[in-house]
């Protein structure tokens, strides 16, 4: 999927290279789906973020200024390489501050799972935890790259 203003990345491309990462992990021993689930979303993040980085470098003069995200759950395809790394920055935070929201923003975001296939199929809590966590993040998440935006 090509964005005039975003990442000129397919979710196929990111798809395949996830994929290829994950296959060629020799030193991880996955505890069970759930991690396995939890690290994939890591690498999509990490795949992502590292292509922005690209993207940015290669328009380097261009005189664009990062944008804040309107929306956290828009597909990261779609944003621009500056919210992409604006996004990465305040999880790293939030992960600092909060490592349980940060996992569901992380899983609902770069995995794609839905609230209820998280709290049923990845973290086993109720669908309400999943849903605190979420408005929670992203009221702090809003918050940050508001901030970072101005």
């Amino acid at each position: 999927m090509s964005h005039e203003d975003g990442l000129s990345l397919s979710i196929s491309e990111v798809a395949d290279d996830a994929y290829l990462k994950l296959v060629n992990l020799r030193e991880v021993a996955w505890k069970d789906r759930q991690h396995f689930l939890r690290y994939a979303c890591t690498i999509v993040r990490q795949l992502l973020t590292d292509h922005a980085r690209r993207r940015l470098r290669s328009k380097r003069n261009s005189g664009q200024r990062p944008k804040a995200l309107d929306n956290v759950a828009e597909p990261s395809t779609r944003q621009t390489p500056e919210q992409v790394l604006a996004l990465d920055e305040a999880l790293e935070r939030l992960e600092r501050a909060h490592p349980d929201l940060a996992e569901v923003v992380e899983l609902q975001h770069f995995g794609g799972w839905t609230q209820a296939e998280i709290a049923t199929e990845i973290l086993n809590v109720p669908l309400i935890t999943v849903r605190r966590r979420w408005t929670q993040a992203r009221t702090l998440l809003h918050a940050w790259l508001s901030e970072s935006s101005s």
